[in-house]
């Protein structure tokens, strides 16, 4: 495998050349200099691993992580002030999800090269590691049109920017958030008992219709999808799911459930539940006029 060793100035080992050498040439000046700087903390994090392979603690993975991704992330203030131009901002919300997804595969591959490590420890940390890229993803591409909209408010390039380093640094604070609740002893657990060949049903797992779940299957391959309303036709060690399109049904061991990412939400518009959630706005008196005002114009129609 080859690698690219710099960026610019700055030396940035085993970022994986078949992937981003092809990105970094669709890349002018303007989002290189953002990209760069986002992407290079990861350099220390992927050299890590080598130190990973007899871990016993994955929270210390974990926290790894975190302090790899607030570095990125801190890097976005200073590049998104030299962005001059409009396009390069709207671009760098796809660029950051292309880059996190890439990194993800690359720590996988190295885990899988490292031969000192131990095979089983490295089948759990590929659960650990995807487990926190994927709640980082899930949040992040829930986000992206509440980006965009924010961008398109504004016409001038002074605002945009504003309004980037803005949204980015809220994100950033709501995804850390979710990501530190990643039950990365879960995760470790699963990964090291599915290489074992340990077959044990999660008896403690509370699966109820319309969870959302991450499940695992052959080659380490990991999916999202629903638990259906049915589950009366498979037998206590077994459940049934729909696929995050929909357009699929089929059941599975509950051992191969990973953990539950996402429960039912409560859809039903009622008075009650309307102002229940104005009620959580508290005394922002920003979003009480936004509020305010939406229900005055509701009220002339």
């Amino acid at each position: 495998m080859k690698y690219i060793r710099t960026f610019k100035q700055h030396k940035s080992p085993k970022i994986n050349e078949g992937w981003l050498a092809d990105k970094m040439t669709e890349w002018d000046n303007d989002i290189k200099d953002v990209m760069v700087s986002f992407v290079s903390p990861f350099k220390d994090l992927i050299k890590k691993i080598s130190d990973w392979k007899t871990i016993t603690d994955p929270e210390k993975v974990k926290i790894d992580i975190q302090n790899t991704m607030d570095s990125a992330f801190n890097s976005l203030e200073s590049g998104i002030d030299k962005v001059e131009k409009s396009e390069t901002l709207i671009r760098l919300y796809d660029d950051i999800d292309q880059v996190i997804v890439h990194l993800n595969d690359v720590f996988n591959k190295e885990l899988s090269s490292l031969k000192e490590s131990v095979e089983s420890t490295a089948s759990g940390l590929k659960l650990v590691i995807g487990g926190i890229f994927d709640t980082f993803k899930d949040k992040f591409r829930e986000l992206k049109s509440d980006y965009l909209d924010k961008l398109l408010e504004n016409d001038e390039i002074d605002d945009k920017r504003q309004e980037a380093k803005s949204f980015f640094k809220d994100f950033y604070n709501k995804a850390k958030t979710d990501m530190k609740s990643v039950n990365v002893d879960t995760l470790m657990s699963k990964g090291e008992n599915s290489f074992k060949g340990i077959d044990e049903v999660n008896k403690d797992l509370d699966l109820n219709a319309d969870d959302k779940v991450r499940y695992s299957m052959k080659d380490d391959e990991e999916n999202i999808a629903f638990v259906t309303n049915n589950q009366d036709v498979v037998d206590d060690n077994m459940v049934k799911l729909r696929s995050e399109d929909g357009n699929e049904t089929f059941t599975i061991n509950k051992n191969q459930i990973i953990e539950i990412v996402g429960e039912k939400e409560d859809n039903e518009v009622t008075k009650n539940s309307i102002l229940s959630n104005i009620d959580k706005i508290g005394n922002d008196e920003d979003k009480l006029r936004k509020t305010k005002n939406f229900i005055n114009k509701l009220n002339e129609e």
